[in-house]
């Protein structure tokens, strides 16, 4: 999104690149009011304060500068602007990397880790550590929900078909369980990892997976199938 952040490790800024930065800054410092839901003047004091702090060197940033090998007098001789942004960069890099590695893990497994992740970003931006960039870290929780969310759906219709299968083998009989399904595998629900919800009563089955912990009660979010045999 913003080139002029590829070289920033590498070379003094220009005067002019120094007021584009600025520009840069003051755009991620808005994007705050996007996922934000405080009233408008508490968001408001928060860019204020953010815009603040962006005019001067952290000493977390300044530690990082002096740790990668520059001299206090190098550390001193760069725009604030320029010195901020680093390590606003690395500290989103380095949090961002942290959610996006479990992004590759079944959700059901993963959810330990993006909790931990999720602190992580949290106390960062709750301290003010590595501002601007550390307020754009969140909404991954949904994404590895809605990666999930297709193979829950498929995961339900195997678990349909296969009490299907059974009824057809067992004179139409519903499985008292779905550990009574042996004719074909019976898949877990991808976003607990446990088997799905299913009771019978009567001449009925319920098949359901519960909402994900912390998600909106919205359609998609749960599933719920009623099944009966066709006689």
């Amino acid at each position: 999104m913003f080139p002029l952040l590829r070289d920033l490790d590498r070379r003094t800024l220009s005067p002019r690149e120094v007021e584009e930065l600025e520009k840069i800054l003051d755009r991620v410092v808005t994007w705050v009011g996007w996922y934000d839901e405080s009233p408008k003047e508490v968001i408001a004091a928060k860019e204020k304060a953010m815009r603040e702090g962006l005019k001067k060197l952290s000493p977390e940033a300044r530690r990082f500068l002096l740790a990668r090998g520059r001299t206090a007098q190098q550390v001193d001789a760069l725009p604030v602007a320029q010195a901020v942004t680093i390590y606003s960069v690395y500290r989103y890099r380095q949090l961002n990397e942290d959610f996006i590695k479990w992004l590759y893990v079944p959700y059901a497994q993963a959810q330990p880790g993006l909790k931990q992740a999720r602190e992580r970003a949290k106390a960062a931006r709750d301290s003010h550590d590595g501002e601007p960039f550390t307020v754009l870290l969140t909404g991954y929780d949904h994404i590895a929900l809605t990666m999930t969310r297709a193979e829950r759906a498929i995961a339900a219709l195997r678990c349909v078909e296969a009490v299907r299968l059974y009824a057809a083998a067992h004179g139409g009989k519903l499985p008292a369980t779905l550990a009574d399904i042996t004719e074909v595998p019976v898949p877990p629900d991808p976003v607990t990892g446990q088997p799905f919800g299913y009771q019978v009563t009567g001449d009925k089955a319920t098949l359901s997976g519960p909402l994900p912990p912390g998600e909106k009660p919205i359609p998609f979010n749960v599933i719920s199938y009623e099944l009966t045999v066709a006689r």
